[in-house]
């Protein structure tokens, strides 16, 4: 046992480097990830920290429910989206001519 083995450099180089310096790397790199999803999916206005949910109509920007134009929808609205789209379903079904 010699003193490479006691401080723990007796392995060959690579396996040094990815034990110590380079398992960061991973770390690093989902770190970084982690930061790049909460950047895609925060609202467009500037300096606002909360997720955004919300498209602004016309236009490719995300808000969050404070910075949306409408504001927050209310349950009446979300009931009365969700009729128009079963009339919608079922007023568009198309059936085949054999």
């Amino acid at each position: 046992m010699g003193l490479g083995h006691l401080i723990g450099a007796d392995g060959n180089e690579w396996y040094n480097f990815w034990s110590g310096m380079g398992a960061d790397l991973g770390q690093v790199a989902l770190f970084g990830a982690a930061i790049g999803l909460y950047r895609k999916h925060n609202c467009h206005v500037h300096r606002c920290w909360r997720i955004a949910k919300q498209q602004v109509e016309g236009t490719t920007w995300m808000v969050c429910h404070k910075h949306h134009p409408e504001g927050r929808p209310t349950e009446a609205d979300m009931s009365v989206l969700a009729e128009r789209k079963r009339a919608a379903d079922a007023g568009s079904s198309v059936t085949l001519p054999d």
